[in-house]
């Protein structure tokens, strides 16, 4: 696996639990949290790759660890791969220090994925977040003043009570932050979360669509490059390479307790047991052997959502009939405005992109079909 160049770690602790968030997580303990990072640093030293050009700290919330347990994991990542092009962490405002961040700095973190989600103190009462806007503002002045510049905002549309208008504010809001890069997430509702065991509806898909498209014509308006379904960047720079890496459908490897890896033809997923992973027993909860057919559609699932073609030299070298199979799918689709495509590839268009899981769902099934 030495050829592996993206990383992702997993940390699977939040200082509290939001009523929405579907992830590997548990509540922050500073000695499960110490196991965790105890174990992660064996794997780490155990890759095999030489090289990184990116690496993404995720969760769960990384700023939830305690500044001594956050300096050992970057200290040791940054003795292994002194340069890593991209270097990702997550953060929520109400964890974050200007000693935190003067850490992540120091060891070679240059972007930053900040949760705001919104920016209405009375929708974060309801989705259970304990920050403000102010809190958002403040650690973005901390980055810059450290010197990590390259910071993207999450925000999330399609929340309880939720109307076009707030989320309209919290964009304009965000974008006073002059931020290189925008990620929207709209909000699903999973049955083991607090929203989900409280039977709480989500608005309805008018409304949700117009908030989707409220953000497209909000953010390219304001100079963003609308370059993936959800995520949107100021520069081609400040695009995130690392969720290119997936949607390139490039090899990584992922730590941690739920971290997902893939290497060629093979995808396993380690255990979601926080308490399994530090004991090391049972650790692998799926492990895949993806057939041609299998590659074929991830490599289309993934590239379709990104504005740039996906090339037939690419899917014939795992499924060579797939021109042939797809032309009259794709031909249909493409009289309806969701793609372009030609002898080189296929691209959707913004249409095709609002329509993408229908659009996936019918390659599927033509895929799937296909002797």
């Amino acid at each position: 696996m030495k050829h592996v160049r993206h990383l992702y770690i997993h940390i699977p602790f939040c200082t509290h639990i939001c009523a929405y968030c579907d992830f590997v997580k548990s509540r922050y303990h500073e000695g499960l949290a110490d196991h965790v990072i105890d174990r992660l640093i064996e794997d780490i030293h155990a890759c095999e790759s030489e090289h990184l050009e990116t690496c993404y700290i995720g969760g769960g919330t990384p700023s939830a660890l305690s500044l001594a347990q956050l300096e050992k994991l970057c200290q040791t990542i940054h003795q292994k791969w002194s340069e890593v092009k991209e270097y990702t962490v997550e953060i929520n405002p109400e964890d974050m220090s200007i000693e935190k961040m003067q850490c992540l700095k120091t060891y070679g973190v240059n972007r930053l994925s900040m949760g705001v989600q919104t920016t209405q103190d009375r929708l974060l009462k309801i989705i259970t977040r304990h920050h403000n806007f102010d809190d958002v503002a403040r650690v973005s002045q901390w980055a810059h003043e450290c010197g990590i510049d390259n910071i993207s905002y999450d925000l999330m549309y399609g929340l309880p009570t939720q109307t076009l208008d707030e989320f309209k504010q919290s964009i304009d809001t965000v974008l006073t932050l002059q931020p290189s890069h925008c990620s929207l997430y709209a909000l699903t509702i999973e049955p083991n979360t607090a929203f989900g065991r409280q039977k709480i509806l989500p608005v309805d898909n008018e409304l949700e669509g117009l908030m989707y498209q409220c953000a497209i014509d909000t953010l390219t308006q304001a100079g963003y490059d609308h370059y993936e379904v959800s995520s949107f960047a100021k520069s081609k720079e400040s695009r995130s390479s690392h969720n290119l890496s997936y949607w390139h459908y490039h090899d990584f490897l992922g730590l941690g307790p739920g971290a997902a890896s893939k290497v060629g033809s093979r995808r396993w997923t380690n255990t979601r047991n926080i308490h399994h992973y530090t004991q090391k027993q049972n650790l692998i909860f799926e492990d895949i052997e993806l057939s041609l057919q299998d590659q074929v559609i991830e490599i289309l699932m993934m590239g379709l959502r990104v504005n740039e073609k996906v090339l037939y030299s690419r899917l014939q070298k795992v499924y060579p009939q797939i021109k042939g199979n797809l032309h009259s799918t794709l031909a249909k689709h493409e009289k309806q405005g969701w793609i372009i495509h030609d002898d080189e590839g296929i691209i959707t268009t913004p249409l095709g992109r609002l329509f993408l899981h229908d659009l996936i769902v019918d390659i599927m099934e033509v895929i799937e079909a296909s002797p």
